[in-house]
């Protein structure tokens, strides 16, 4: 029988595996990020220019969006912890927001297709996603609830049509790869479905958004008219909405880790900022005002890190909901407004210089209010959190 660690051993283990991984992550990928994936990331910026998918498939062939899949499709076999302490530390080194949103949807999205259980998948979509030989995206939204898509599939012979639009598919101008979702055309069925649609299908157009944050993430549009998909490329006969809400719930964990990390990047950065600065001949550091600020700061990073790690290690846990659960939201509700409130305080002490587009932190803003709607937005969150909330308080009373 394994012997239980010590609450002391515990925690020294755990303190290990970050060291490790924070090793590991500068040692294989911080030379490639400063090199190959920061240069250029202001003009990207500027232009709404997607990273290249060249940059994305040697971080593939790298080993950084397998990094947490499974063994068996040639992935690391990490657990999701030391995944998103992974994500975490890309996102201390990258400077450019785009290229860890990409990477953590992507090995996102191998996952999903390979829980498939279908080995076709596996072999014609699966493997080569891990080599960076093909590049998924990930189509839902298309602005309605999912029992009022205008996205619909219809079935004819041999397959399915699919008519309608998807809003704000990430990668999307990269991705050759679209895990999609469309209504059942049918009267009285209000059912979601699951296709495969390859980049070179017949009707189907890419448009690239304009937004205003996460330019360079290649957040697109898609528009589907009457576009051929083969019955073998259905991924999901039925419940469809089962199947993206477990999506949904990892991926919001996921999501915010390289957030935390460039917290981290955003306040040593600032520190160092300020310690240059002088007023009335002193740093602007040895001002008890400036250092409260700055508490603040490593308030707002530890709270965040704190609550992510717990939504990180439930992934694995027995008592995890795998189509929706309550820290998972939390962590993704907590991390992104910890994070806007630590810019905020950033630019404030920096003055002018916290706005220069020069100097990062103004697209580091928009960047991180570009996180507001993934996943589910902040408020839609809360709401499902009430609503959580009362029925297990209901449910515990009766």
């Amino acid at each position: 029988m394994r012997r239980a660690l010590p609450l002391e051993e515990k925690l020294e283990k755990r303190v290990t595996e970050t060291l490790d991984i924070a090793l590991l992550a500068k040692e294989r990928f911080g030379d490639f990020i400063e090199s190959q994936v920061n240069p250029g990331v202001l003009i990207r910026d500027l232009h709404g220019e997607s990273i290249s998918n060249d940059i994305f498939h040697k971080a593939c062939l790298m080993g950084l969006t397998s990094f947490g899949l499974p063994e068996e499709i040639g992935g690391a076999g990490n657990t999701p912890l030391a995944w998103g302490k992974m994500l975490e530390q890309i996102g201390y080194y990258c400077r450019d927001s785009g290229f860890p949103l990409v990477v953590s949807l992507r090995a996102g999205l191998i996952n999903t297709f390979y829980r498939s259980g279908r080995d076709d998948i596996t072999e014609k979509y699966v493997k080569p996603m891990v080599f960076g030989t093909r590049a998924p995206g990930f189509a839902y939204t298309d602005g309605t609830d999912p029992f009022s898509f205008k996205t619909i599939a219809k079935k004819i012979d041999g397959g399915y049509l699919l008519r309608g639009e998807k809003l704000y598919v990430t990668g999307g101008a990269t991705a050759d790869t679209f895990m999609v979702y469309a209504r059942m055309n049918e009267s009285g069925h209000n059912d979601l479905q699951v296709f495969i649609l390859n980049k070179g299908d017949h009707g189907l157009e890419i448009f690239p958004e304009d937004l205003s944050g996460l330019r360079t993430a290649g957040i697109s549009r898609l528009l589907l008219n009457d576009v051929f998909v083969p019955v073998e490329r259905l991924l999901v006969a039925h419940d469809g909405l089962s199947h993206v809400q477990r999506f949904l719930n990892e991926r919001r964990v996921f999501l915010v880790c390289p957030l935390v990390g460039r917290m981290q990047s955003i306040m040593e950065g600032c520190v160092a900022d300020l310690e240059e600065k002088q007023r009335y001949g002193n740093a602007l550091t040895s001002m008890q005002h400036v250092q409260a600020k700055i508490g603040r700061m490593l308030q707002l990073i530890e709270v965040s890190r704190s609550i992510l790690y717990r939504a990180l290690e439930r992934l694995s846990s027995p008592n995890f909901d795998a189509h929706w659960d309550a820290l998972g939201s939390i962590a993704k509700l907590t991390v992104i407004e910890n994070g806007i409130e630590l810019i905020h305080i950033a630019q404030k002490l920096l003055g002018g210089d916290g706005y220069l587009r020069s100097r990062h932190y103004e697209r580091y803003l928009r960047d991180f209010c570009g996180y507001i709607p993934g996943g589910g937005s902040q408020e839609t969150l809360i709401v499902d959190l009430g609503i959580n909330t009362i029925t297990n308080h209901t449910l515990k009373n009766l």
